[in-house]
C-alpha cells in the first residue's frame, strides 16, 4: 500500500523486483552473519536490545539502533556522513569523515622495561618469520649483560628470588628452626650417610622408588609409590610440572597475593602467567575462582593452601569445584600443610589435580628439604620425561 502511495513508486519498485530480499534466519546471531557478509550501507538493528546488537555488528556503513533512528535521521541531521561505502565495500572502509584527508604518522616510544617485557612476542613472531636481525634490534637493546652473554630479553636485569638471610635467633621470613638437630638425629644422619658413602661409586636409583614409597605412605590416600613424585624441593617439582605442562603459547592462572615464585618459574618456562585477585578476606570461593577459570580458559591452574603469605587454607570443595571446572591441569601447593587447621582439605580424589608438599615444613630442617608431588593413578607419569637425570653422560649407540 505505501508502494502505491509513494511519489518515486516506480524507484521503489525497481529496487525491490531486482536489488532486495528476505533472508530467514534461526536467531540473532545468524541476521548478524548475514549482514557482515553483506556489508550494507545503512543498516538497522530492529530487535530486542538493539544496542547491544548494534555493538556485535562488523561490516556496515552506518548503522541505526532500534525504532527511533530512521535512515533519514542519519542522512541529515544525526551528524554521521551521508558519503558511505557500498556495493559491499564496507567490509574494509567506513564511511567519509575528516581521517579521509588526514596522513597519520605512527609514533612508537617504549621503556626498558616495558620492552624487555614483550620482548619474547617480537622473538617469537621474529623468529616464525625468519627474520634475525628483527629479533636481534630487540635483544641488543636489553640491559648489558656481564661478558655480553646473550640472556633471554625477558629475564635480563631480574633479581633472582630469595628471602634475605638475616643473622638473628629467630627467622621468621625464611621459617627456620631456631633450634638445631638433636644429637640422636645428627647421628642418625651421619650414620646413614657413612652408609651410602660406600655406594657413590654408582649412582643412585634415579626413579627413588624407595623414597617415594615412604612418601606415599607419609600422604596417605591410598596412594602408592607410582603416583608420588619426589625433587630436590618443591620448587623443582613445580618447574617441573610448568615444564610438563605449561610453555610456550600456555597460561597459567594463579590467585594472589599467593606464593611469588608460581610467576616466576612460569617466567622461566615460557608460560604466560595470569594473576586474578582473591577476596577482600584473601579468601577464595569457588564462584570467583570458575570465573577466572572461564574467563581465562588457562592450562594450570595454582591453589595454594595454606596460602602463603596469608595463611588462608581453602576447602576440599572448593579444591574440586576448581578441577571440575578447569580445562587443564590443577596445581594444589601445599608447602604449609602441616601448619592447616584441617589437614585433609586436598583436591586429589579429582582426576587432574597435582598436590606438592615440601618435606621442610614439618621437618623443620631446612637444610635437607625435599619435595613431593602425589596425584591419582589416573594421570600419565608425565614428570620423569622433564626430570634431569641425576648425572649420567653416557650414550649408547
Amino acid at each position: 500500500m505505501q508502494v502505491t502511495a509513494t511519489r518515486h513508486a516506480g524507484r521503489v519498485k525497481e529496487a525491490l523486483t531486482g536489488q532486495s530480499a528476505c533472508v530467514l534466519v534461526d536467531d540473532v546471531a545468524a541476521a548478524l552473519a548475514v549482514a557482515d557478509a553483506w556489508a550494507p550501507e545503512h543498516l538497522e538493528v530492529q530487535t530486542a536490545d538493539a544496542a547491544g546488537v548494534a555493538g556485535r555488528v562488523r561490516n556496515a556503513g552506518a548503522v541505526f539502533v532500534g525504532p527511533y533512528a530512521p535512515v533519514s535521521l542519519g542522512d541529515y541531521l544525526a551528524g554521521s556522513n551521508h558519503v558511505l561505502p557500498t556495493g559491499g565495500t564496507a567490509r574494509r572502509t567506513g564511511g567519509l569523515s575528516v581521517l579521509t584527508f588526514l596522513r597519520g604518522i605512527h609514533v612508537v616510544d617504549c621503556t626498558p622495561a616495558a620492552l624487555a617485557q614483550i620482548a619474547p612476542h617480537v622473538d617469537a613472531l621474529g623468529t616464525a618469520e625468519d627474520l634475525p636481525a628483527h629479533v636481534n634490534a630487540v635483544r641488543v637493546r636489553g640491559p648489558a649483560q656481564p661478558h655480553s652473554l646473550p640472556v633471554r630479553a625477558d629475564l635480563a636485569g631480574r633479581a633472582p628470588y630469595g628471602a634475605p638471610q638475616i643473622d638473628v635467633a629467630v627467622r621468621l621470613n625464611t621459617n627456620e628452626n631456631p633450634y638445631p638437630p638433636s644429637p640422636g638425629l645428627v647421628t642418625a644422619i651421619a650414620d646413614a650417610a657413612a652408609n651410602a658413602a660406600a655406594t657413590l661409586n654408582r649412582y643412585p636409583d634415579r626413579d627413588a622408588v624407595a623414597l617415594r614409597a615412604d612418601l606415599a605412605a607419609y600422604l596417605g590416600h591410598n596412594l602408592g609409590f607410582r603416583e608420588v613424585w619426589a625433587a630436590n624441593g618443591s620448587n623443582e617439582i613445580i618447574q617441573q610440572l610448568f615444564q610438563a605442562f605449561g610453555g610456550p603459547g600456555r597460561t597459567a592462572l594463579g590467585f594472589e597475593p599467593s606464593y611469588s615464585m608460581h610467576p616466576i618459574i612460569a617466567r622461566t618456562t615460557g608460560t604466560t602467567w595470569a594473576g586474578a585477585a582473591r577476596a577482600e578476606d584473601f579468601g577464595l570461593d569457588a564462584d570467583r575462582a570458575l570465573e577466572s577459570i572461564s574467563r581465562l580458559r588457562p592450562d594450570m591452574v595454582f591453589l595454594t593452601s595454606p596460602n602463603n603469605p596469608t595463611g588462608t587454607a581453602l576447602t576440599a570443595e572448593v579444591i574440586e569445584a576448581v578441577c571440575a571446572g578447569a580445562p587443564g591441569m590443577v596445581v594444589v601447593d601445599e608447602a604449609y600443610a602441616e601448619f592447616a587447621r584441617n589437614r585433609d582439605n586436598t583436591g586429589r580424589r579429582a582426576h587432574h589435580v597435582q598436590g606438592v608438599r615440601a618435606g621442610r615444613r614439618a621437618d623443620r630442617v631446612p637444610g635437607g628439604k625435599r619435595g613431593c608431588r602425589g596425584s591419582d593413578a589416573a594421570r600419565p607419569p608425565a614428570l620423569p620425561s622433564v626430570r634431569a637425570d641425576p648425572g649420567d653422560r653416557t650414550r649408547g649407540p
